[in-house]
């Protein structure tokens, strides 16, 4: 993993990595977490309950997100597309510092070839580092 860091002057000095190896960890808990398709198992940003509209915001697109009922994602691979600037999103409260990647995963249904779909994440600066907390669909 490498050790660079990428600035953020709007969450602090600086911000941990969040290169191809630790993306592609979060990716595979993602796509796990998709899989079981229960809200509650995919490792998402939790605003702690103090949010019922953003809370919703969020599991409605992680609903989205999840593969088609009897089938299972697999990652094939993940696409960084970098620090997306300050944003206001409806699931989030506030303008915040974000950063996306893709996961590209082949949808595999019994009796049908593998169909690939390419699922955005976005996430948030918190705590130094970068939290998923939503899906691009």
């Amino acid at each position: 993993m490498s050790g660079a860091c990428h600035s953020s002057t709007h969450d602090g000095p600086f911000m941990g990595d969040f290169g191809p190896e630790v993306q592609r960890e979060k990716a595979e808990s993602l796509v796990a977490g998709l899989n079981t398709r229960d809200v509650s198992k995919v490792p998402l940003h939790y605003y702690g309950g103090s949010y019922p509209a953003a809370e919703a915001a969020r599991d409605q697109t992680t609903k989205a997100a999840m593969p088609a009922p009897g089938c299972q994602y697999t990652l094939v691979i993940v696409i960084d597309r970098g620090e997306q600037g300050p944003q206001r999103a409806p699931w989030l409260l506030q303008e915040v510092s974000t950063y996306r990647f893709d996961m590209v995963v082949d949808e595999m249904c019994p009796g049908s070839p593998p169909r690939p779909r390419t699922i955005g994440v976005i996430a948030i600066a918190d705590m130094s580092y970068w939290d998923p907390v939503a899906f691009v669909t």
